[in-house]
C-alpha cells in the first residue's frame, strides 16, 4: 500500500512540474520575446512608426469599436506607414503585441 501511494505521488509530482513545458508553449514564448527588444509604435503628423517588429509582420489599426481601418505587412525591422487618422484613440496590432495610442 505504502508502495502504491508513493509511486502515485511521485507520478503526479512529475506532471505538476512539468505541465508547464508539455503543455502550454506560451512560457517559452514570452522568454523568447523578452530577449528581443520591445516592439516600439508612436504615431506623429500622419506617420505611424513601427520599430523593433520582427520583418513580414502583420500591422493593423482598429478603432475603439474593432472595426480594422489598416492592415500592412512589415518590410524591415524600423518600418513608416503613412496613415490618415482623425483626433481619436486607436489599437495598433503588430506581430501579436496590442497598443492604444491616442491620436490629437
Amino acid at each position: 500500500m505504502k508502495h502504491t501511494i508513493l509511486i502515485l505521488l511521485l507520478t503526479f509530482s512529475c506532471f505538476a512540474f512539468s505541465a508547464p513545458t508539455i503543455f502550454d508553449d506560451s512560457f517559452q514564448k514570452k522568454t523568447e520575446q523578452s530577449l528581443t527588444a520591445p516592439i516600439n509604435v508612436s504615431f506623429i503628423n500622419g506617420q505611424l512608426t513601427v520599430v523593433n517588429a520582427p520583418v513580414n509582420s502583420n500591422v493593423e489599426v482598429f478603432t475603439m469599436l474593432g472595426v480594422s481601418i489598416f492592415h500592412n505587412i512589415t518590410l524591415e525591422q524600423k518600418q513608416v506607414f503613412l496613415i490618415d487618422l482623425n483626433k481619436g484613440y486607436y489599437i495598433i496590432k503588430v506581430a501579436g503585441i496590442t497598443k492604444k495610442i491616442s491620436v490629437k
